[in-house]
């Protein structure tokens, strides 16, 4: 899907949502909100509807709003607010629906109003500017890498493989991502305020190519613990005791000849 497309059917949701006259306003969000330099064609239709105080079922419960502008292909609400809906053509909605005492509550990435009613009453924004993550102290971040990968390795030789690949390729490499951007400069704006995992490539793309390391699938757990830890202890402080519980793990499955990267990295 191009570019233009995507604004041109975000245009028609715009007027679709203002001429049912139950709305209050329409909030862009993502890459069609403030952020559109890094809008392609892969973009959702990111927004909130702001409606007025008895409307809320009817946007949600009716999307006839959305039929009008092109037809659906898939629906389902997917929140007790929204919806995810895919138009024929494949361009994806997520949106939520609230009044407008809900959205003077509500916590967003910043967004951008495409249109407001006269009598909306904008309230001291709700967005997060910032990412409450990197606010966590470094040694919780990497006690949680050391004792994620310390389970999720049991759990592996246990014969849990499904658990193990959640401990350590999802639940220890999530805290090693937030470890990454608490130390090194973004080289990419754009950060999500609430996933350290999206964009990443982009925003640290001298630790992407490790990234293939420290997620091998379901069969390669020990390994891609192994480049977990190896990582972790090249980049941070780790507790010797834990390393070498770990190792102990990795060595009952994979060996002790898994090469550590002796070189400090230039960033």
């Amino acid at each position: 899907m191009n570019k233009a497309t995507i604004l041109e059917r975000l245009n028609q949701v715009v007027e679709s949502v203002n001429n049912t006259h139950d709305a209050l306003a329409f909030l862009a969000l993502g890459s069609i909100g403030k952020e559109t330099a890094r809008l392609d064609e892969f973009s959702d239709l990111d927004f909130f509807v702001i409606c007025k105080p008895d409307k809320k079922e009817r946007f949600i419960k009716n999307v006839d709003w959305l039929i009008r502008v092109y037809p659906e292909a898939f629906y389902f609400q997917n929140t007790k607010d929204g919806l995810k809906f895919v138009f024929e053509d494949g361009i994806l909605c997520e949106f939520a629906i609230f009044t407008e005492e809900e959205f003077s509550h509500a916590l967003y990435s910043e967004g951008k109003f495409l249109w407001k009613d006269p009598s909306f009453v904008e309230h001291e924004s709700s967005s997060k500017t910032h990412a409450d993550f990197l606010a966590v102290d470094e040694s919780f971040l990497v006690g949680e890498v050391l004792t994620n990968l310390y389970v999720g390795l049991g759990r592996y030789i246990r014969g849990e493989k499904l658990s193990g690949f959640s401990f350590v390729q999802n639940y220890a490499l999530h805290s090693l991502l937030i470890l990454i951007a608490k130390k090194y400069p973004s080289e990419k704006p754009y950060l999500d305020v609430f996933n350290p995992e999206r964009r990443f490539e982009q925003r640290y793309s001298l630790f992407a190519e490790d990234l293939s390391q420290m997620c091998q699938g379901y069969d390669r757990t020990p390994e891609s613990a192994q480049a977990i830890l190896d990582f972790v202890c090249h980049e941070f402080t780790a507790n010797t005791q834990m390393v070498r519980l770990i190792r102990g793990l990795i060595e009952r499955t994979i060996g002790s000849n898994f090469p550590f990267p002796k070189e400090p990295r230039n960033v």
